[in-house]
């Protein structure tokens, strides 16, 4: 590692893998003694390698760093898992001082093993860069520039929790969002953009936080349905009753909690959907509208549909309904049996979701969100 590396902290899901992976991916093939060092569990080696090999980036130069991930899972303050804002926040003001020890601590000096089972003593001095994708202890011994890419600020996080009492906690949070070196939130249907609020620190809109649409690698089927099984048991369970009600093939990830021969299941490195979505034979996506689902929806020019607003739900999901109403970009339904007939209608949201995308490529020049995020890092000279 003779010019250092990034690192990259997020969550134990799968997109802001792809948003770290993505991003490094594009600033490492400019930089070939660049490493990516990914504070990430062991669960998720088998997804990081197919990403790597798919982006083209050696397996010497991706490391995985399982200790640091192990600490904050332990603590429960790493996002995903079905955690809601209010208890993802409850579980760090409760952990605060400790996840701080620990994680100052290890930081000092730490191993990481690459993907091609080389193992290595890691110093802080070695980062150039930290990623932070939802993960918010970014920068503890580390002095390095900070690029946070996520969906909205920790000072929304923190107001929409309700929760912006936990006074120390939120003095970290709030300090850390004013010092880093660049905030990326896309544009759309994020929640920091709804209410207007001027930004603590240096922040950049972007558009959707997904490569350009490709092909998929293998065929569709016609008139199908992408679907998503993402989200809280009570929504799975939700998707599942839409997924036996709908008569279209349905295309899927390789892990969802369904069976049968309507089913084409995709594996990783394919679970980003851009790609898939964009195929003609898919007439709409369906599922729980997180970011992830939203933007390979959008991105891939397609309608989405979704199961109403439940008490208990993150509010992420209430704003990104409201939006999507706002803007008619897909269609909310009340029972599984209207799914059909809101995939014909969700036809009709086509020319809204198409002029939203012109919309961002009039802005950004691109609708390659990693792209844009790394062509501004090193416009930054962060690198």
């Amino acid at each position: 590692m003779s010019n250092g590396y990034i690192l990259a902290r997020f969550s134990h899901g799968n997109e802001p893998i792809f948003i770290a992976m993505n991003l490094a991916a594009h600033l490492m093939r400019e930089d070939p003694d660049l490493d990516l060092v990914l504070a990430a569990p062991e669960s998720r080696a088998g997804l990081v390698r197919e990403i790597a090999d798919g982006k083209g980036i050696p397996r010497q130069r991706v490391y995985m760093d399982t200790v640091a991930a192990g600490l904050a899972s332990a603590y429960g303050v790493m996002w995903g898992g079905g955690l809601t804002y209010a208890k993802w926040i409850a579980n760090n003001a409760e952990h605060f001082e400790n996840v701080r020890e620990d994680l100052g601590k290890h930081y000092k000096r730490f191993w990481a093993k690459n993907l091609g089972g080389e193992e290595k003593e890691l110093r802080a001095s070695g980062a150039r860069m930290v990623l932070s994708a939802g993960d918010l202890y970014d920068q503890l011994g580390l002095d390095a520039p900070a690029v946070y890419a996520f969906p909205l600020r920790h000072s929304e996080i923190l107001k929409r929790s309700g929760m912006a009492g936990v006074a120390e906690f939120s003095r970290f949070l709030l300090e850390q969002e004013k010092r880093r070196s660049v905030n990326f939130i896309p544009k759309i249907h994020s929640i920091s953009y709804a209410a207007g609020y001027q930004p603590l620190g240096n922040e950049m809109p972007t558009p959707h936080m997904k490569e350009t649409p490709g092909r998929a690698d293998i065929a569709l089927p016609d008139n199908s349905i992408g679907m998503v099984f993402s989200g809280t048991g009570r929504k799975i369970e939700a998707l599942k009753k839409i997924a036996a009600a709908t008569k279209h093939p349905i295309v899927t990830g390789a892990f969802s909690p369904v069976e049968g021969g309507r089913y084409v299941k995709m594996a990783p490195p394919r679970a980003e959907f851009v790609h898939v979505y964009a195929d003609p034979g898919i007439k709409a996506v369906v599922g729980q509208i997180g970011y992830g689902m939203l933007w390979n929806a959008w991105n891939a020019g397609k309608p989405v549909i979704f199961p109403m607003f439940e008490e208990g739900d993150d509010e992420e999901f209430a704003h990104n309904a409201m939006t999507i109403r706002k803007r008619g970009l897909g269609v909310e339904i009340k029972a599984p049996d209207q799914v059909d007939a809101a995939v014909e209608e969700a036809q009709l949201c086509i020319p809204a979701i198409r002029a939203m995308n012109a919309e961002l490529m009039e802005e950004f020049g691109t609708m390659d969100g990693p792209a844009y995020m790394a062509k501004r890092v090193r416009e930054l000279k962060l690198l």
